[in-house]
């Protein structure tokens, strides 16, 4: 079984486990406090549509997501086809709130998982190379990408196929190297 990760509440900055988090954000008493001070109802007008599932496809997205899923629901998202990424989203509560700016808040982010070098399996790893999947050979510290681009002829030329390691599904795929609008560990409003 994999290594668990963890993640910081946005509100009080306390650091859970996923099915923590999901106990605890229905508890914080800071997340409580903002969240009275807002009202009013959230809209989605982004909701897919993408299979049977949901019934005949409409031609209008302008649907409020209370009226689309509930409490228990999960949903899967792909993205990018060709390099599919399939994300599955569940839903375990929901509230009423006012909507502002169409702004995303995130409540909680899983800490950056600590990569180990496949190569040596000793340092951290800083890179990913999208073609070492298929060779058991994905991650790389800067030690050991030195030791073995020491005989190349072109210095460096691994390294241009190579991406950094970033805290994302989509790390490695397509070229992705993170995110430019969220830093790649969270930090919550309070510490």
């Amino acid at each position: 079984m994999g290594t668990q990760t963890k993640g910081f509440c946005k509100y009080c900055g306390k650091e859970y486990t996923r099915s923590g988090m999901l106990r605890h954000l229905e508890a914080c008493k800071e997340r409580k406090s903002k969240l009275a001070m807002e009202t009013g109802k959230r809209k989605c007008k982004y909701c897919p549509v993408t299979d049977g599932f949901w019934g005949k496809p409409s031609k209008n997205m302008n649907f409020r997501l209370k009226d689309v899923v509930d409490v228990g629901d999960s949903i899967s998202y792909e993205y990018d086809f060709g390099s599919t990424t399939e994300l599955m989203l569940s839903i375990h509560s929901r509230r009423e709130g006012e909507k502002k700016n169409n702004e995303i808040i995130i409540l909680s982010r899983n800490n950056p998982p600590k990569i180990l070098c496949s190569n040596c399996e000793q340092n951290e790893a800083k890179w990913v190379d999208p073609e070492g999947y298929y060779e058991d050979l994905p991650f790389w510290c800067d030690k050991c990408l030195d030791e073995e681009n020491r005989d190349e002829e072109e210095e460096g030329y691994e390294r241009q196929f190579l991406l950094p390691i970033c805290n994302s599904p989509r790390m490695g795929i397509c070229g992705y190297e993170g995110s430019d609008s969220y830093p790649e560990r969270f930090e919550p409003d309070k510490r």
